[in-house]
């Protein structure tokens, strides 16, 4: 029997959203998950309890209050954390700002059951984390394809690839500067994520070619009003159960599909390019103008003297 299968879960001063992203997952059949959460304190932080409670059964989920405000890298770590530390072999990731498909759960007990050893993660909705341009098509409910994609709207993982790839790229930020992977430099967790991800030949996302989760929030760490329209203003998600899901290749996609999922490759391959560009030239140019710099400057000086 498979090992019961975890969700996490973070919340910060917003209940309203929060109170609307558990009643979604109430409506997506979580018996048989267990739910951890991870609350900021602050004025709001009861209210957080009574809406787990209204929502789920008691028994059915974890609710830890930090002690100290943590922010947007360390709270979803460590909830992220307790959630594997408890024993799961597999987790499903969420935000305190998402609206899910009724379906959600359910398609991601259908990767968890059919995941391949170079899927790294699912993610509900289509495309990389800083982008305006999520895909979802919801004349295809079933299908989903592998990318070199990553974003923080609603991810699953299993034990070992959370072990062996997702939590030492997260954790890296507990390390001394130097030590840190260089794609670590990057806005957020999620993008050091994706960084690590993209980097890697052989590992790939399974992402639905219709959405599952969609962002509500208006204002966030990351999230200007402006982004917010532009990425997720009409966006549609599924909206059904859906009778079965299959995995299709990239290249035997429609071909309007095919092509927005390779402007989103092509999008994080220039950005990947640029980076690893900032890592090694930008230093080493930066080295040889400081060197020139100092020798003009002690010549300078000889001069003067």
């Amino acid at each position: 029997m498979a090992q019961r299968p975890t969700l996490t879960l973070t919340g910060c001063e917003r209940p309203a959203l929060f109170a609307q992203v558990m009643a979604d997952l109430a409506a997506c059949d979580p018996g048989g998950w267990h739910l951890h959460v991870g609350i900021e304190p602050g004025p709001q932080a009861a209210h957080f309890d009574q809406i787990c409670a209204a929502h789920l059964p008691p028994g059915s989920y974890t609710l830890t209050v930090n002690p100290t405000r943590l922010g947007v890298l360390e709270n979803p770590l460590q909830t992220l954390e307790r959630a594997f530390a408890s024993g799961s072999a597999f987790n499903l990731h969420l935000e305190e700002d998402l609206r899910l498909s009724p379906d959600a759960l359910q398609m991601a007990l259908w990767y968890r059951d059919n995941r391949r050893p170079h899927w790294a993660a699912l993610n509900l909705l289509c495309g990389s984390c800083g982008t305006t341009g999520y895909l979802s098509r919801p004349d295809h409910p079933g299908l989903l394809t592998e990318t070199r994609l990553f974003n923080s709207l609603g991810f699953a993982t299993d034990r070992t690839h959370w072990q062996q790839l997702l939590h030492p790229v997260w954790s890296a930020h507990r390390l001394p500067r130097r030590q840190r992977p260089r794609y670590f430099g990057a806005i957020g967790w999620d993008w050091a994520l994706s960084g690590a991800i993209h980097e890697n030949e052989t590992l790939r996302v399974v992402q639905p070619i219709c959405a599952r989760a969609t962002h509500i929030g208006h204002t966030g760490t990351h999230c200007t009003p402006e982004f917010q329209d532009a990425a997720f203003g009409g966006l549609e998600i599924c909206d059904t159960l859906v009778d079965s899901y299959r995995y299709v290749a990239p290249e035997t996609l429609p071909q309007t599909v095919r092509s927005h999922l390779g402007v989103l490759e092509e999008l994080t391959q220039t950005r990947a390019d640029f980076g690893r560009y900032k890592m090694t030239h930008v230093p080493s140019r930066l080295k040889r103008w400081k060197a020139l710099w100092r020798s003009r400057h002690h010549r300078t000086g000889q001069n003067r003297q």
